[in-house]
């Protein structure tokens, strides 16, 4: 997982992952900078994310993930707004549904 992934959409939207740290840009912005934790053992797989520098810092999000055809493919619940505030820490998506599902987003990376 580690290197530089772009957003198959997007190309401006980048993640760069380097030990137990990514970093999420829009071109030379860095919008959040997080330290995670992965668990391939559980099906799907697991990343748990701490917001260490950003939007909701000190903020938990916990993502599922797969690789699929060289692309590394994510999918993540949306925050919530809560008094104005961007709320974190939804619940983890339980599996990668067909379509696209409510309340949760999706990135396919590719390096």
């Amino acid at each position: 997982m580690q290197g530089t992934w772009h957003d198959v959409l997007d190309k401006d939207a980048v993640v760069v992952v380097k030990a137990d740290t990514m970093q999420l840009l829009v071109k030379t912005t860095v919008l959040h900078k997080l330290k995670f934790k992965l668990d391939a053992t559980r099906s799907p797989r697991r990343i748990d994310l701490t917001i260490a520098e950003g939007m909701g810092k000190g903020q938990k999000m916990l993502w599922i993930y797969k690789f699929a055809g060289g692309k590394l493919v994510i999918a993540y619940p949306l925050p919530r707004f809560d008094g104005g505030k961007l709320v974190f820490g939804q619940p983890r998506p339980k599996t990668f549904p067909a379509n696209k599902a409510a309340g949760l987003a999706f990135l396919t990376l590719e390096k």
